[in-house]
């Protein structure tokens, strides 16, 4: 495995564990900040770890366009640990699973109830949940390949060894 898809690797995995670990804790809050701070926190972590990973390996310092394009990779490879681990964790009964959609409005029904929403409210949600449920996860894709190309490129430019700019000969 070359030092660029290992770091790849490594920064998809913290990104997915972070992921499945802020939607969990999101399930058992009160607060939907939780479930917002961990769209950006883990893709940020992720890619951060990937580009840090790789200039540290490598003692190569990389163009911003390279640190974007090892960010995305990241992202991604971290939305689809993030996913397994989501769908891994609802066999255990702790959250839903991000597939099952009546188990997910039930929670959103019974959230929404604990916080003074009236009929029509829970209601309209419901039906938006609905008619997007099936586009959420293209959209969660496109969020996190996005936050992974525009972290990898500052990533690239916070971890500039000050060397030349260039490719890593294993890579």
């Amino acid at each position: 495995m070359t030092r660029k898809m290992l770091s790849i690797v490594l920064g998809g995995v913290v990104a997915g564990i972070l992921g499945d670990a802020f939607s969990v804790a999101q399930f058992h809050s009160e607060s939907q900040f939780i479930g917002i701070i961990g769209c950006c926190m883990a893709p940020t972590a992720g890619g951060l770890v990937a580009i840090w990973h790789y200039t540290a390996s490598s003692g190569l310092a990389i163009k911003a366009g390279e640190g974007a394009v090892i960010g995305v990779a990241a992202c991604t490879l971290g939305y689809l640990v993030s996913t397994l681990a989501a769908i891994l964790v609802s066999t255990t009964g702790i959250a839903p699973g991000p597939f099952d959609l009546d188990a997910i409005v039930a929670l959103m029904r019974q959230k929404m109830e604990t916080q003074g929403a009236d009929a029509s409210q829970i209601d309209s949600a419901v039906d938006m949940t609905r008619r997007f449920f099936f586009v959420t996860p293209v959209v969660a894709l496109l969020g996190y390949s996005l936050f992974g190309a525009v972290v990898g490129a500052i990533g690239a430019l916070i971890f500039d060894k000050g060397g030349d700019k260039g490719e890593a000969p294993d890579d």
